[in-house]
């Protein structure tokens, strides 16, 4: 292997290694052969492409996308260069609501963010300020226009966000991403921000950061404060020239957004600030973050090594830096617990259960004999676990997903918990039911807002910083389209779209907007499922290559407005009959579409899926 071209042979995947792959050069004193495009300057940039459906980007798109970046940026360097793609996230867009005669309308949107990192061979000896600057100019015009290619990304919108991160030039760029099923939680000793996990546990951190900041005393120090205050004066200076007080520290503290709904993904932000940092030494940082906050990963400016534990422990260190700001920043995800996959109750069946009371607790862990955690110990001995429920404190919650907790109280005889079990309301709730052949059913819901706190410590030589800040979880009441799926049986053809009612009031389907273009012929049925998957006929009717409102064409089935009850999901289903397809359009494409009006609010939705799915041949 002594080309690219043996390389993509033997290793097709290659460019996910990025300049981690070990050549003949650096394993044999007599090695010459190196991994071409390494060497130079490396480039990181956030992206995210808006889409039209949940999802993450495939491996083919990621290195399709890779090798458009890959050409481009080659082709203006003159140089080989290397790409990878990492760190995928799901985000939900906020709606965009509006107005169409008497109608609001709301188109739900959604993004998949990832890290793109591109890395350059020298063009010479040696790497300068030149080689960085045209790698930055040509790698961000070429991701710029990639991103906005919606052949390259299924769904895609057009719209999509390019925004650097770093650049650096650097002799043996590491920009090995980890592979294993877990999420990156830590940045690399490389100058550069990384995403790769430490291999070796971090040295044991403090397990209990400061409480209380330094002492305030109302009197005037003597002499100037090695620390800055944190109280304003209640007498501002009369000198026309400020003192030169020689404050060495600064510390902030910011959620990014401040307020967030279930499964949606933030960051937390710590702000260091240094002065005159001959006189500091080593600095840290700790801090936990509560367990409803899943860490994804956490990317910092130059001098800075953090590591994340299991029990959500950061741990940051840095020797001194140069006069400036640095941040770190702590990426998570909101409440995302739903899952198809055990993840306490260790594939013994049972149900995995998360649950955050109003009195600030956290309860989690497994049904079935346990493990139970009470926010972080082990409780496991003093509580009852069945394998449809829990009993705590002489409450018994029910884990069959039965129970909605409408309000945060229970609606079953015999469980809770009820009005009066003072700090035991749920705000939240997740429940994903097993059994010994695997995954069941899922159910949750958070019920009401509620506000998360986070403190970090700074601690440098004898001096200790504090600063706080609040994440407030706000209920998401929105109707959410999670699959739309296609079938065809004989000479019959489907579109099955499930839909989620996340308010804890039940909503009634008032309107059906059909858009479809006649490729699947005839539609003929709408059927709607919800609470206990019982089907009833919304609309029967002979429709075609058209756009119409059903229901007011002919109105609903048995002429009631059909109910979406509270944290309940719905099933709805168009029957077409194929026979009666249009044949000139016999090519699926997006002119297929329905909008559901629900008291008032209209919900687009694209009936999307690959144009090859169904052609006049299969």
């Amino acid at each position: 292997v002594d080309d690219d071209t043996d390389m993509d042979h033997v290793l097709p995947n290659n460019q996910i290694f990025g300049c981690d792959l070990l050549s003949e050069w650096d394993l044999y004193k007599t090695g010459n052969e190196k991994i071409s495009g390494c060497g130079g300057s490396m480039i990181s940039f956030d992206l995210s492409v808006n889409l039209n459906q949940p999802r993450y980007l495939t491996g083919k798109e990621q290195k399709n996308a890779c090798s458009e970046a890959i050409q481009q940026v080659s082709n203006v360097l003159n140089r080989t260069t290397r790409c990878t793609i990492t760190d995928q996230n799901i985000i939900k867009l906020e709606p965009n609501r509006r107005k169409q005669r008497d109608r609001t309308l709301m188109d739900s949107s959604f993004a998949v963010n990832f890290i793109t990192t591109m890395v350059t061979r020298l063009p010479g000896p040696a790497s300068d300020n030149t080689d960085v600057t045209d790698l930055v100019t040509a790698a961000e015009e070429a991701l710029t226009n990639i991103t906005a290619d919606t052949s390259l990304f299924k769904n895609s919108t057009g719209e999509a966000t390019v925004i650097k991160i770093t650049e650096a030039p650097s002799q043996f760029p590491s920009i090995l991403f980890s592979i294993s099923p877990g999420p990156s939680i830590s940045s690399s000793i490389s100058n550069e921000p990384s995403r790769k996990p430490s291999t070796v546990p971090s040295i044991t951190p403090s397990s209990s950061p400061s409480s209380s900041p330094s002492s305030i005393s109302s009197e005037p120090s003597p002499k100037p404060s090695t620390v800055p205050s944190i109280t304003p004066s209640s007498s501002p200076s009369s000198s026309p020239n400020p003192t030169n007080t020689p404050n060495t520290l600064s510390l902030e503290t910011s959620f990014n957004p401040s307020e967030i709904l279930q499964g949606n993904v933030g960051s937390i932000i710590y702000k260091v600030t240094t002065h005159q940092a001959e006189n500091i030494g080593h600095m840290s940082i700790t801090s936990t973050l509560d367990e409803i906050l899943q860490i994804t990963n956490i990317a910092s400016s130059d001098g800075w090594d953090c590591s994340a534990s299991n029990d959500q422990f950061i741990d940051c260190s840095a020797s001194s830096l140069p006069e400036k700001s640095t941040l770190i920043t702590v990426h998570f995800s909101a409440l995302s617990f739903e899952s198809t996959y055990p993840i306490s109750c260790d594939n013994k069946g049972g149900s995995d259960f998360f649950i955050k009371f109003e009195n600030g607790s956290f309860l989690r862990g497994c049904s079935n004999g346990g493990p139970v955690y009470l926010d972080g110990t082990d409780i496991t001995e003093f509580v009852s676990t069945k394998r449809n429920s829990v009993t705590l404190n002489g409450i018994s919650l029910d884990l069959t997903c039965e129970d909605r907790f409408p309000d945060g109280w229970s609606e079953l005889d015999g469980y809770g918990p009820k009005q009066g079990d003072e700090g035991m309301k749920i705000h939240f709730f997740q429940i994903n039911r097993f059994n010994q052949r695997g995954f069941i059913k899922s159910c949750g819901n958070t019920i009401s807002s509620f506000t998360v706190d986070n403190t970090v410590t700074l601690s440098a030589d004898s001096n200790s910083l504090s600063s706080s800040d609040t994440l407030k979880v706000n209920p998401d009441s929105e109707i959410k389209f999670t699959e739309s799926d296609f079938f065809i049986r004989g000479k019959t053809a489907s579109i099955k779209t499930n839909f989620l009612n996340n308010d804890s009031a039940s909503k009634t389907i008032s309107g059906l907007w059909v858009c479809f273009d006649g490729s699947l012929g005839l539609l003929n049925n709408v059927n709607l499922k919800c609470r206990d998957w019982d089907m009833i006929n919304l609309w029967t009717g002979v429709f075609i290559n058209n756009c119409e409102e059903l229901s007011a064409k002919s109105g609903w089935t048995g002429g009631t407005e059909p109910t979406i009850y509270a944290n309940s999901g719905c099933e709805i289903e168009f029957l077409f009959d194929l026979k009666k397809r249009d044949p000139s359009n016999v090519i699926l494409d997006f002119k297929n579409s329905f909008s559901l009006d629900v008291e008032g609010v209209i919900y687009d939705v694209p009936c999307n899926w690959e144009s090859e799915d169904f052609t006049q041949e299969n």
